[in-house]
């Protein structure tokens, strides 16, 4: 048998190997012709923005001296407002309706996208002008209701 000093440890040898090898990534061979990778910039939410600056606490008035009080401006800004989901329930006439109003914009040249939230929101604008929530309550309750129609059948 061999001399158990001459053996060589497997391990060293494997490592050894592994360090002599250099593996290098061959360059491609269809370069691209693209520009650089840039990422998006981040896009910023102005009404977010704005409430978060009128949200920010102020700092105490102690601590800067007294200013002269501005004069008022001219006219008010104008407020951002945003819309929000709301499920509706139509009947068939005011949904054939909304469609009349659809086809009467996508009439026009340049076309006009009326969708059923525009004719909705125009609705409650008139709506809110000429009553209060209180009439539009009287009235709602008011109007006849057939009581077979009233929820659905249980099982």
């Amino acid at each position: 048998m061999s001399d158990p000093a001459q053996r060589t440890d497997g391990l060293a040898t494997l490592q050894a190997r592994r360090a002599q090898r250099k593996r290098t990534i061959p360059p491609s061979q269809n370069p691209t012709t693209l520009p650089p990778y840039e990422p998006p910039t981040p896009v910023v939410d102005l009404v977010a923005e704005e409430a978060r600056q009128e949200e920010a606490p102020k700092p105490a008035a102690a601590a800067e001296p007294a200013k002269p009080a501005p004069a008022a401006p001219a006219k008010p800004a104008p407020v951002k407002q945003t819309s929000r989901k709301v499920g509706l329930y139509l009947d068939e006439a005011h949904e054939d309706f909304m469609f009349a109003v659809q086809a009467a914009g996508n009439a026009l040249r340049p076309r006009v996208n009326l969708t059923a939230s525009a004719v909705v929101r125009l609705a409650m604008d008139r709506l809110m002008a000429d009553m209060s929530a209180e009439q539009v309550r009287d009235t709602i309750v008011a109007k006849p209701v057939d009581p077979s129609a009233l929820g659905r059948r249980r099982r």
